[in-house]
C-alpha cells in the first residue's frame, strides 16, 4: 500500500501540520506538566503531600492536561481533513490526483493512515516527553505506567474516531464551506436532537419530557460528545477504547466506500449523494420544525402550549422546507 508519491503529495500540503501539531500538544501536555512539576518552587511540598496521602491522580490532575492535549489534536485533525478533501476540491487538484495510476481505495488509505500517522506520532512523542519530565520531577515517587498508557490508547482511539468522521464528512460533501459546517454540526447535533426531542415531549405530552432515569442519563452523556474529550482519568476505561477504536474502523470504511463513489462533476454540491442529500433534508426540517414549535409554545399564550408549538413547528416545516428545496439546487464554485 506504500505509494511514494501520494505520501510525498500529503505531506506537501500538510506540512505545517507535520512539524506544527506536536509543538501545540507539547504546549498543552508537556509544558503544562514542567511548569506544573519542575518550575513551580513549590512543586516540592506539594509532591511530598500527594506522596503521603497516595494521591497519584491528584498529582496527575485526574487527565486534566491530557485533555486539553485532546481538545488541541481534536481541533488539528478536522482541519487536516478539510484541507485533504475540501481544500483538494476547492483548488482543483483533486481531478490531478484522480488521473494518477493510483486507484481511490489506495488513495483514500494513504490520506487516513497520513492523518492517523500524525495522531500516534503526535500522542507517542509528547507521552514520552510527559513520562520524562514526571520521572525528573519531584512527582518521581508517584509515577505511574499504567495511567500514562491507559491515557495514551484512550486518546489515540478517541481521535482516531474523531478524524474518521471528519474524513467522511469530507467525503461525502462537495464543497469546503459544507465540509465544515457539516464538521461543527457533528458536535452540536446529537445532544441537541435529544434536547429538541426531550422538550417536545415535555410539552406535547407529559409535561416532564424523559424519564429521569439511568438510562436517559447514560443516553445524554453518549450524546454529548465533548464528554469525552473531558473525560477524567477515573473514567477511562479499556473498553471505551476498544468501542472508539472499532467505531474509527467503522467510519473508515464508510470513507473509503463514499471516495471511490463520489463523482467529480459533483463538486460544488453541498452533498455528493442524492440519497444522502434527502436524509439530511428530512433531518434539517424536523430539527428546524421542533425548534420553531419551541419558540411557538413560549411566544403563544392561547391556551395550552401545545397550540403555541403546533403552529411554530407547522411554520418551521414550510419555511425549512422552501429553504432546504433550494439549498439543494444550489452548486457552490470550487
Amino acid at each position: 500500500m506504500w505509494a511514494k508519491a501520494l505520501w510525498s503529495r500529503e505531506y506537501a500540503q500538510a506540512r505545517l501540520f507535520v512539524w506544527g501539531v506536536p509543538v501545540i500538544h507539547f504546549l498543552a501536555l508537556g509544558f503544562g506538566r514542567l511548569n506544573q512539576w519542575i518550575l513551580d518552587p513549590a512543586a516540592v511540598g506539594r509532591a511530598e503531600r500527594y506522596a503521603g496521602s497516595g494521591g497519584i491522580l491528584a498529582a496527575y490532575q485526574n487527565g486534566d492536561l491530557e485533555s486539553f492535549g485532546r481538545v488541541w489534536l481534536l481541533l488539528a485533525v478536522c482541519v487536516l481533513a478539510l484541507v485533504q478533501f475540501g481544500t483538494e476540491r476547492r483548488n482543483g487538484s483533486q481531478e490531478f490526483l484522480f488521473s494518477l495510476p493510483y486507484s481511490r481505495r489506495r488513495i483514500f488509505f494513504t490520506k487516513w493512515l497520513f492523518g492517523a500517522s500524525l495522531i500516534a506520532g503526535s500522542l507517542v512523542l509528547n507521552t514520552a516527553i510527559d513520562m520524562i519530565v514526571v520521572a525528573a520531577s519531584p512527582m518521581a515517587p508517584l509515577f505511574s505506567l499504567n495511567y500514562h498508557l491507559t491515557e495514551i490508547g484512550y486518546s489515540a482511539a478517541l481521535l482516531l474516531a474523531a478524524y474518521s468522521a471528519a474524513v467522511l464528512i469530507g467525503t461525502v460533501t462537495g464543497t469546503a464551506p459544507s465540509q465544515s459546517v457539516f464538521l461543527v454540526l457533528l458536535g452540536i447535533l446529537p445532544i441537541g436532537t435529544y434536547a429538541l426531542l426531550d422538550e417536545s415531549v415535555r410539552i406535547m405530552w407529559n409535561d416532564r419530557g424523559f424519564p429521569d432515569t439511568f438510562f436517559y442519563e447514560e443516553l445524554q452523556d453518549a450524546l454529548n460528545l465533548s464528554h469525552f474529550f473531558f473525560l477524567q482519568h477515573d473514567f477511562v476505561t479499556w473498553q471505551k477504547t476498544l468501542v472508539f477504536l472499532l467505531l474509527a474502523a467503522a467510519l473508515a470504511a464508510g470513507g473509503m466506500w463514499s471516495y471511490e463513489r463520489n463523482k467529480p462533476e459533483n463538486n460544488g454540491k453541498l452533498i455528493l449523494f442524492g440519497w444522502l442529500e434527502l436524509v439530511c433534508q428530512i433531518g434539517a426540517i424536523a430539527l428546524a420544525s421542533m425548534f420553531c414549535g419551541m419558540i411557538g409554545a413560549g411566544l403563544i399564550h392561547a391556551g395550552e402550549a401545545r397550540i403555541g408549538y403546533a403552529v411554530g413547528f407547522a411554520a418551521g416545516f414550510a419555511v425549512s422546507l422552501l429553504a432546504t428545496s433550494r439549498l439543494r439546487k444550489v452548486r457552490l464554485k470550487t
